[in-house]
């Protein structure tokens, strides 16, 4: 006689569902890492785009562009400090904000704008007042774009220059001027961080700006963090995003290395 079929056991059924639930566990951890790592690479796409963007303007009009970093979508209070540990455990320091000490949400770019003196450069009847913006000499060409969340701007402004200023200025012998990030009406980059490096794929001396990555990342064999370096040509020309390897410090013309 044949033996009826009875069906899966409790244990049978167990197991398919244990096997479910860590095929979906498997799953969610992959995809939220292929967002982050999306999130990150876009961001950094996002920079190299305005900071091409800061140069061809401030080549076109003739007036000095300028990149700050601030806390609120109006960018009225940049109150931003180039030096700080990330606060969710991160190992690298972060750009972050001397009230509260969170990571910079916003950047913006400025230009030169001034209604005081119509024999100067840059005058227009229309800029701003110090009262609106913040800023007497600077008006946003391009306004406040986010930072996406988890993603951090990393400090790679310190050493002799100190921090990222965020005062108003108006000189380019100012102090505010040797701790700023801005493009004269040349489209020479001034930048508290000086020195240019080669990176991967070209021979051109290119001055790096950003470095982009993971706001919670730590440094470990085990872990994938994602680092992107976002530079342009010392002498003219569009801006780079180039992968650094997270793992290796950077030092002098290293094109794998972040910094740390």
């Amino acid at each position: 006689m044949r033996r009826q079929d009875q069906g899966f056991t409790l244990i049978e059924l167990m197991i398919v569902v244990a096997i479910a639930a860590i095929a979906t566990v498997l799953g969610f951890v992959s995809l939220n890492s292929r967002m982050k790592a999306s999130s990150l690479e876009q961001a950094a796409s996002q920079l190299e785009s305005d900071l091409s963007y800061a140069r061809s303007a401030a080549l076109l009009k003739g007036c000095r562009t300028r990149l700050i970093f601030c806390n609120n979508r109006d960018c009225t209070a940049p109150d931003v400090v180039a030096s700080g540990a990330c606060p969710t455990g991160g190992s690298a320091n972060c750009v972050l904000s001397q009230s509260g000490g969170i990571p910079a949400q916003y950047y913006a770019i400025l230009r030169y704008s001034q209604n005081i003196s119509n024999t100067d450069s840059c005058f227009t009847s229309e800029a701003v007042a110090n009262a609106l913006d913040g800023f007497d000499y600077w008006d946003f060409d391009r306004r406040p774009q986010p930072i996406p969340k988890g993603v951090a701007l990393i400090n790679i402004y310190s050493g002799a220059f100190g921090d990222l200023s965020d005062a108003d200025w108006n000189s380019s012998v100012s102090g505010d001027a040797g701790e700023s990030i801005w493009f004269d009406t040349e489209g020479e980059l001034h930048s508290p961080l000086v020195a240019n490096a080669l990176v991967p794929d070209t021979s051109l001396a290119y001055r790096i700006v950003f470095q982009a990555q993971h706001e919670d990342c730590v440094v470990t064999s085990s872990e994938n963090c994602l680092g992107f370096l976002v530079s342009i040509p010392v002498n003219g020309g569009t801006a780079k995003t180039t992968r650094c390897n997270l793992g290796t410090s950077r030092t002098g013309d290293n094109t794998n290395g972040c910094y740390p």
